[in-house]
């Protein structure tokens, strides 16, 4: 039978930010490990440690931009703004999980083992 899930979880995982490298995650289910990130991500979020990143990286794509073009009418703006901006928001926002969310995680780790998983 055919199942997204099933097709998605044979994919290449890429791990920009370096999360299965982190020691509390060493010996955890992926499932757990995968809701202990959520966690960790959430609580960086709601300690508004992490609240700045968007604002950078549309900051950091227009500056970009304007470095990259000084004749706007010369080439499509978006074609190099859009990959500006998406790399420079997966670059900040990387930066500020290791920052923020990297210590939270451990503890994330201990509250994810507390609630168990469906279908397990």
């Amino acid at each position: 039978m055919f199942s997204l899930s099933n097709l998605l979880s044979k994919l290449p995982r890429f791990d920009f930010v370096g999360w299965f490298q982190q020691p509390a995650l060493v010996d955890v289910d992926p499932r757990v490990a995968h809701r202990a990130i959520t966690i960790a991500k959430f609580r960086a979020k709601i300690y508004q440690k992490g609240s700045v990143i968007l604002r950078q990286a549309a900051l950091l794509s227009i500056i970009a931009a304007a470095i990259i073009l000084p004749e706007w009418n010369s080439f499509p703006a978006p074609v190099l703004l859009v990959p500006a901006y998406l790399i420079g928001s997966k670059a900040l926002n990387a930066r500020a999980y290791r920052e923020h969310a990297f210590p939270l995680l451990p503890e994330a780790v201990d509250d994810a083992l507390k609630f168990p998983l469906k279908g397990a």
